[in-house]
Order: structure tokens, then sequence, then C-alpha cells
């Protein structure tokens, strides 16, 4: 898949941003932060971060420094969140479904460090049940 999303925005990072924030709190979240953070290089460290039902979620990326491109990678986001928020609030899928991957543990981890190793590694093992009825899945 191409990086072409957003890729001609002109939507500033604060304004994205202040976006998902209102998007949080509109969903209930009991505190919201996002903030970034420079890193080693010409790296950028973006932190998501709110809890919901005292549930702490963090999600993170880390894009370029490049002005473009930041802003870009906060409108995916902002796509991201908003897509999580609507399937929540339609009922299509619960908030722990949604959410689960960047549930914060102790120790700065989330639930996603542990959960997805061991998810791939049962599925390159052939450890998971047929996904269609007959016993066999199809392309």
């Amino acid at each position: 898949m191409s990086r072409s999303y957003a890729q001609t925005t002109n939507v500033s990072v604060d304004r994205s941003s202040g976006e998902i924030q209102k998007m949080l709190r509109s969903f209930g979240a009991e505190s919201v932060m996002v903030a970034t953070r420079s890193m080693k290089g010409d790296l950028v460290e973006c932190t998501i971060a709110f809890s919901k039902e005292r549930v702490p979620v963090r999600y993170r990326f880390v894009t370029s420094n490049d002005e473009r491109e930041e802003r870009r990678l906060w409108r995916c986001a902002v796509l991201l969140i908003k897509s999580k928020l609507v399937l929540i609030d339609e009922g299509i899928s619960p908030f722990a479904a949604e959410f689960l991957a960047w549930v914060a543990l102790p120790g700065g981890q989330v639930a996603g460090d542990h959960l997805i190793p061991q998810v791939v590694a049962a599925a390159s093992g052939g450890h998971f049940p047929p996904l269609l009825p007959g016993g066999e899945d199809r392309p």
C-alpha cells in the first residue's frame, strides 16, 4: 500500500492533535494527553494517551522531523481514532476490542507488546482453527 493518504494536506499538526483531543473528550475520556518529543536523529515521537472507565490507553508513532510527513501522519492518526470511536459508538465493536493493543501496562509497555508476538507465533505454527465452515480456509 502506498503512503498516499493525506499526502497533500495543509492541516497543521496542532489542528489534527486538537481534533483528536476533542473527539476523545466527546467520547467521554477521563483524561487526554497529546504530546510530541524530539528523538535522536531526525525523528519525532508522537503520543496520544487517554483513559476511559479507568483503563489507560497509549498510542505512539514515530515520524521524521519533516513537516509535510508529520502533518500527513497526524491526519492518519485522526482517521484511525475517529474510525475506532465510530465503531464503538455505533455498537459494532466494543471499546476493549478497539483499544486492547494500546492498553498501557505497568512498566511502560502496552498490551500489544505482549499479545502480538504470541498471536504471530500461534499463527505461524498453524495453531488457529479454520475461519470457514468445512474445516478449510480458502483464499
